[in-house]
């Protein structure tokens, strides 16, 4: 400030304690103090550094307060010196102070009664709040009754004392702020969509490519049982009922490919075709990279990150709902064997090839927008032709394996259609 005002005034003297100069410091001490209030509040909004009443504030927005210190309870037994006289509920009590525990007093809030050999166990609550009126054993040091009732003459803690705790600290509060976050719809289908589309590798943070995912709930994958070159495999130890079951082996053998005694897990994963049944308390996400070639140590990725690890709590909490297994595979792949169809050229038109290759293109990037489980329509193969330029019309398409209708839908849930341009055969008319 000094230094522009010197280029642009007349003013010369900035020595300190000049006219000038002491006018340029008191806006410079009223900047410093806005910068700091801003820096701040930055600290206050981040769950990660705001602390006290910032921290309560920040938390507050997602309902959430710090637990304030609660008193410990405990319950007492009062020894009478002859028949069972009543204690009433406010009966003051005081023990006496340890190395390890100052003197507390308790005071009864229920009534009871007395008996020469140690009366019922009557509850009490510490005047103290905190952990500190935990008691940690039964008959814990000196007893005395501030306003004993007549013929009751001693008391002595029959429990330990439990509940008490101190108020939440910052760094408690926060993390368990951040746990509450960190599990907020993390077992719907919109929870685990989002954690496949939005899952990196841990060692380089890249992305691992998933562009579409489809959660079948109650829905389990099975696989052929016998592959070409790999038959004659069993189930897990200790796992029985799915080998040879109607020809299918349970598809979560694909991603503990461990457990296998001699089919690889690429073999399961994708390579052959299965099929999805119902089987309540299963959930099998089906992921894809839109076009249909997923590598098999993506899954292998994605199995922690969705069913969580014990091991790594911090690192892969899981996403699934408690007591629910997911499943997670790669789409099986139904390809038409042919696509037929005539498209009629504009005269103008001198490089009709040009032109097929440019459809053959268009509608095979249609197919990688189809969703897993999806049907490949004749009007967007046709819509995928019109938007060529050159094309004025398209009939006569034919999808092989079509439905009545024309389309070809996917043969089962977790089935994804894919379509190479090699299998579309087009003919030209002007």
């Amino acid at each position: 400030m000094i230094n522009h005002m010197a280029a642009n005034t007349g003013a010369s003297d900035y020595n300190i304690g000049s006219v000038i100069r002491t006018f340029l410091e008191s806006v410079t001490l009223v900047i410093d103090e806005a910068y700091f209030q801003l820096i701040q509040m930055l600290n206050g909004f981040y769950i990660n550094s705001a602390s006290g009443s910032d921290l309560d504030k920040r938390l507050s927005d997602f309902g959430l307060q710090r637990y304030v210190s609660q008193p410990a309870t405990i319950l007492l037994s009062f020894t009478s010196s002859s028949g069972t006289p009543t204690v009433p509920a406010g009966t003051f009590c005081t023990v006496a102070a340890t190395v390890d525990t100052p003197s507390l007093n308790f005071v009864t809030t229920a009534a009871g009664t007395a008996t020469t050999t140690g009366g019922a166990n009557i509850p009490a609550v510490c005047t103290t709040a905190g952990s500190v009126g935990n008691l940690t054993s039964i008959s814990y040091s000196t007893w005395t009754i501030s306003n004993p009732t007549t013929g009751v003459i001693s008391v002595t803690n029959s429990s330990v004392g439990y509940n008490g705790f101190n108020q939440e600290s910052d760094s408690q509060f926060r993390a368990r702020g951040i746990a509450f976050l960190s599990s907020l719809s993390k077992g719907t289908n919109n929870a685990i969509v989002g954690a496949c589309l939005n899952s990196v590798h841990l060692d380089t943070s890249t992305s691992l490519g998933i562009t579409q995912a489809l959660i079948l709930e109650n829905y389990l994958l099975t696989y052929p049982a016998t592959f070409s070159g790999y038959s004659g495999y069993s189930a897990p130890s200790g796992v029985s009922g799915y080998t040879g079951v109607s020809g299918y082996v349970y598809v979560g053998y694909s991603q503990e490919n461990t457990d296998l005694n001699t089919v690889p897990a690429a073999v399961l994963c994708g390579i052959s075709g299965y099929s999805a049944v119902s089987f309540p308390g299963n959930i099998t996400v089906v992921s894809d990279n839109g076009l249909g070639s997923l590598g098999f140590d993506v899954i292998t990725e994605l199995v922690p990150i969705i069913n969580g690890d014990p091991s790594q709590p911090t690192l892969y909490p899981g996403y699934r709902s408690a007591g629910i297994k997911a499943w997670m595979t790669r789409p099986s792949i139904l390809t038409p064997a042919s696509i037929t169809l005539t498209i009629k050229l504009n005269p103008s038109v001198l490089t009709p090839d040009e032109t097929i290759v440019d459809c053959q293109t268009a509608i095979s990037t249609y197919s990688t927008t189809l969703a897993v489980g999806g049907t490949l329509y004749k009007s967007e193969i046709i819509s995928s032709c019109m938007g060529v330029d050159g094309v004025v019309d398209v009939s006569s398409v034919t999808i092989a394996g079509a439905d009545g209708f024309g389309n070809l839908p996917a043969s089962d849930p977790a089935t994804r259609i894919t379509v190479n341009a090699s299998t579309i055969a087009i003919t030209t008319t002007y």
